[in-house]
């Protein structure tokens, strides 16, 4: 901890052995927490999947930097290297766009900033990583999941441990994790006339056991009257390729300190981030680096935005 309390600008590695049982686990726990409370950045990696699933929040390297591997001992030092590299990329980007101190208080210095991500995976792991810089109440709401089939009889081959594992793009997750003061954007159609509709950026006010209190961020960034978010049953479409339909009955929000690129169209924003550590060529987002540029002058950004790349990293201003 005292290697963290150090302000100078040096890069610092530790290295952890030990035999089985001996407490390694128990350390990286007492270690993940202590800097998470002094609302530190975190993130868990591990090569395996159990090993990851020791952790909180816990992930495997191949899919927190999107590679893969074949041969672990011939590519160790490699992965090392690319995930100190991913995790100094992404903090940097995240440093850019938002502010270590964020709440309900100082929302309008926020509200109007975005990072975009090709991908929905890439998304999540930005929104969690952000909510932890939320100083406020938080709270968890676990949904409800269920098979919608016509023969009960297979229910079976579908448990419920399972469906609360999909991450699918058209559904809230399972687990909902809020703070008074994170940006959210809604999932479906509530109210149109009070401008609740699918992709409104909202921002939580108040976390109650039911249900919680939000307000409408409008295009100019101020806030509207608070409304009360209920949890709603939301099935799957054929877009998210399943064989079968889920029913998942929860709040119709998701974390919206980033987005994929195609939700970002026709919407103003003061400062973003373009994290492009996967190719955004064949999902549709950027067809041509034309296409870049007008994506980000007509998202009429005032003050800067910044690209954060596997191979290339610049800013640039926009007048």
């Amino acid at each position: 901890m005292a290697a963290v309390d150090d302000n100078r600008n040096v890069q610092k590695v530790f290295y952890v052995d030990g035999p089985g049982g001996t407490g390694k686990t128990t350390l990286y726990g007492c270690l993940i927490w202590s800097l998470r409370n002094r609302r530190r950045s975190v993130l868990c990696v591990a090569f395996t999947g159990i090993a990851a699933s020791l952790m909180d929040s816990g992930m495997t390297v191949h899919s927190t930097v999107f590679i893969f591997y074949n041969n672990l001992s011939d590519t160790t030092s490699f992965y090392c290297l690319y995930v100190a590299r991913y995790i100094c990329d992404v903090v940097d980007l995240i440093d850019f766009v938002y502010p270590q101190h964020m709440s309900l208080a100082n929302v309008d210095d926020f509200a109007r900033k975005i990072v975009l991500c090709p991908r929905n995976e890439e998304c999540r792991q930005i929104n969690r990583t952000v909510l932890q810089r939320i100083k406020g109440a938080e709270r968890t709401y676990t949904a409800i999941d269920t098979v919608v089939i016509d023969n009960p009889d297979e229910e079976a081959n579908y448990p419920t441990e399972f469906l609360n594992l999909l991450e699918l793009n058209g559904l809230p997750p399972f687990k909902l994790t809020l703070r008074v003061g994170a940006i959210v954007m809604l999932l479906r159609n509530l109210d149109p006339k009070s401008k609740l509709c699918n992709g409104t950026r909202l921002v939580v006010t108040e976390l109650r056991r039911h249900n919680f209190r939000v307000r409408v961020l409008s295009g100019d960034g101020s806030a509207q009257d608070d409304v009360i978010i209920p949890a709603i049953p939301m099935t799957t479409g054929g877009e998210d390729d399943l064989p079968f339909k889920m029913k998942r009955i929860q709040f119709p929000v998701r974390l919206s300190f980033a987005m994929i690129i195609n939700k970002s169209q026709g919407q103003t924003f003061d400062r973003v981030g373009l994290l492009l550590l996967s190719p955004v060529f064949t999902h549709g987002n950027i067809r041509s680096n034309d296409s870049c540029w007008i994506l980000l002058y007509q998202s009429k950004i005032r003050h800067a935005f910044k690209f954060t790349h596997e191979w290339i990293k610049f800013d640039k201003t926009v007048d």
